[in-house]
């Protein structure tokens, strides 16, 4: 077993764009357990044979072992070592040490985690609830819950404090526009793929859809589903945002040379606003919900099909 020769009581495992999140998941644990994160502890490393070393974190010297998943893990560089010692451990030890966290709904879970294995959602769940599952299987692993003190507690406000202050302002710079623009198009990039998957798998929905830098326009033969990105300064996104909105009939597509007979009217009109967070970097706040944007084009895409029914 590895409890004799444990030196962590969490390793979290994730790709390079999810650092903002692990680290903030250790930042979080670190006051009552001992947390691993790759790089934070490359200073550690530093002068060892460092693929083992790593490898041996995750194979022998972790209680806990929790992966953030997404699409791509298990491909990159570090990943793929972890993988490895993952799934090494696996066969020596079963499954108890492992917890799976999907950070997306759109990311399909590697062949050799069981269906009954434990997964949690990111999304669904939310950072407290996952975090609370994390401590649970940290303790049940046999991990020794530290005493939070309020030492402890002062140095997560100060630290909460700070990151409030930078999301503020960020969210009025000309940085921030240009983040969340960049954002925008990722999100319609995304909403292109997830419509083209479900024209693919369900033709007769019949299907079409298209973009510009501003618009993304999603129809069927009796619906259609409109998104508009606007912001009014070069410097600031406070009160703007996208605007979703469904309708009883078909719209124009972007680029089409189409005029409307009469200024139509949607069913429904939602506003959804940029955001940032230490879990996901740029996102949207839908309802006082934050999604990535990959969530938030499968959101988007069950209302339109939800809509294609009730109309």
């Amino acid at each position: 077993m590895t409890t004799q020769s444990t030196k962590y009581d969490i390793a979290i495992s994730f790709l390079s764009r999810d650092e903002p999140l692990a680290a903030e998941l250790a930042e979080k644990l670190s006051p009552q357990f001992n947390p691993f994160v790759f790089s934070k502890q490359q200073e550690h490393l530093a002068g060892t044979d460092g693929l083992e070393s790593l490898r041996e974190v995750f194979l022998k010297q972790s209680r806990l072992v929790v992966i953030l998943y997404r699409d791509g893990w298990g491909e990159s560089n570090w990943t793929r070592v972890e993988q490895a010692a993952i799934t090494d451990r696996l066969l020596r030890e079963g499954w108890n040490w492992l917890l799976f966290v999907s950070l997306d709904s759109t990311s399909t879970p590697p062949i050799w985690l069981p269906e009954s294995h434990i997964r949690l959602n990111l999304s669904q769940y939310g950072l407290d609830q996952c975090l609370g599952a994390i401590k649970i299987r940290a303790v049940e692993l046999g991990a020794i819950q530290k005493t939070f003190t309020a030492v402890d507690q002062s140095k997560i406000v100060v630290e909460e404090l700070a990151f409030q202050e930078e999301r503020k302002h960020l969210l009025t710079s000309e940085k921030g526009v240009a983040g969340a623009s960049s954002e925008v198009e990722k999100l319609f990039n995304t909403l292109l793929q997830t419509f083209s998957d479900i024209q693919n798998a369900s033709p007769k929905l019949a299907l079409e859809f298209g973009k510009d830098r501003q618009t993304f326009v999603v129809r069927s033969s009796k619906a259609g589903l409109t998104i508009h990105w606007a912001w009014g300064y070069v410097n600031t996104l406070e009160g703007f945002g996208l605007t979703l909105r469904l309708w009883p009939h078909q719209m124009i597509l972007p680029g089409e040379d189409k005029r409307y007979w009469k200024e139509p009217k949607p069913d429904i009109t939602i506003s959804i606003k940029p955001d940032y967070s230490k879990p996901f970097g740029w996102c949207w706040n839908l309802s006082d919900k934050l999604f990535s944007s990959d969530d938030l084009a499968e959101h988007i895409a069950k209302l339109f099909l939800q809509h294609i029914k009730t109309v």
